[in-house]
């Protein structure tokens, strides 16, 4: 899911108000070419890192599926964004491997935040302590900051980072209160900011509202970013309050539209299980004030659809199906889909900022 469709759920690392020094390391991080326009995770290069799964590495390609590799890490992302003038790409990596010791590399592991430079080649660290992966990191418009969920004493709140510095703030810690929600603890992931940087979009448990028997079902919530105007926009759907697979049913992973207005997610379903840890799931788009709602996915979608990102040029999402991992851009307007011609495994694939 961010918890998205298909990766992470947990949270290890209690939240500071001012995180540690920012670590340096020198690395090889590619350029973005200047064509370039969707980043997505492989494991094409079969490269086994430290810990002796095969890493997933981060590439860059066109709508004509011309595909260049962008890290030479050895190591496994969860998640990855491109800051807004395409110099830096903030990711959260398993660096620790198995923290849970569970026999798996997975989403309940610790995760680290780093950031790559793509001009200067080089990547770091920042604030290794801190679990930076309960969900999806987003960039903030300044191209400084990032966000992401990460466990506190609230059970989980959502965290802006200042990457030069690792100084840190809690955004989410009246969001109950202003939900009309009672109790203190609450789940916060899958975040995304708006393009003019107000906003907050995100998933949302009521934790102390899950009743005996029920996994409790995630909905997309919004928020202001000063921790005003906090409103639910989605209900779950209509499949029962209950696990299939990784993932109980729910919303998942909202991303803004270019104007704000819009959010694109995904959605378990119960049609059928794509491999026996994942579920269904749709595209669907909604308004920000929860009116409109409209599925994208073809009407008894049997695979899963899911991380979907929003420009311009439509909205991508990835398709998890029996027989592979495939790129899809749907057109929000008309439903239309159409397939990148990205060979081999090309997940969590997301647009790339145009640049200033």
């Amino acid at each position: 899911m961010r918890i998205g469709a298909c990766l992470g759920l947990a949270g290890a690392a209690m939240l500071g108000l001012v995180a540690p020094a920012v670590a340096a390391e020198a690395a090889r991080v590619a350029a973005i070419p200047a064509d370039a326009k969707l980043i997505f995770a492989s494991d094409r290069a079969q490269e086994k890192g430290a810990f002796g799964a095969v890493s997933n590495e981060l590439y860059v390609a066109t709508l004509d599926g011309e595909v260049t590799r962008i890290t030479y890490s050895r190591q496994l992302h969860d998640h990855f964004v491109v800051s807004p003038d395409r110099t830096r790409i903030a990711t959260d990596r398993y660096s620790r491997g198995d923290t849970n010791k569970d026999g798996r590399i997975f989403s309940n592991d610790h995760k680290v935040l780093w950031i790559l430079d793509t001009v200067a080649g080089s990547e770091r660290e920042v604030d290794p302590d801190t679990d930076a992966g309960n969900g999806g990191i987003a960039w903030f418009p300044d191209g400084r900051h990032v966000v992401f969920g990460t466990q506190s004493d609230l059970f989980m709140d959502l965290v802006k980072v200042d990457i030069d510095t690792g100084e840190t703030a809690a955004l989410t810690r009246g969001l109950k209160k202003l939900l009309g929600h009672e109790g203190p603890r609450k789940f916060v992931s899958d975040v995304d900011v708006s393009p003019d940087g107000q906003w907050l979009a995100f998933v949302y448990v009521d934790v102390d509202a899950i009743e005996p028997g029920e996994s409790g079902k995630p909905r997309i919530a919004v928020m202001k970013v000063d921790g005003s105007a906090a409103h639910l926009v989605t209900d779950g759907g209509p499949a029962p309050s209950r696990r299939r697979g990784d993932w109980p049913n729910g919303d998942f992973d909202p991303d803004f539209s270019p104007d704000g207005t819009r959010l694109s997610f995904q959605r378990q379903t119960e049609t059928a299980m794509v491999y026996p840890t994942l579920s269904s799931m749709d595209i669907m788009t909604v308004s920000v004030d929860g009116t409109g709602l409209r599925r994208l996915s073809p009407e008894g979608n049997a695979n899963c659809h899911g991380i979907s990102s929003w420009t311009a040029d439509g909205i991508v999402f990835t398709e998890w199906s029996k027989t592979g991992v495939s790129s899809l851009v749907a057109d929000p307007d008309t439903g239309a889909i159409v397939r990148v011609p990205i060979e081999g495994n090309a997940s969590f694939v997301q647009w790339i900022p145009p640049g200033r």
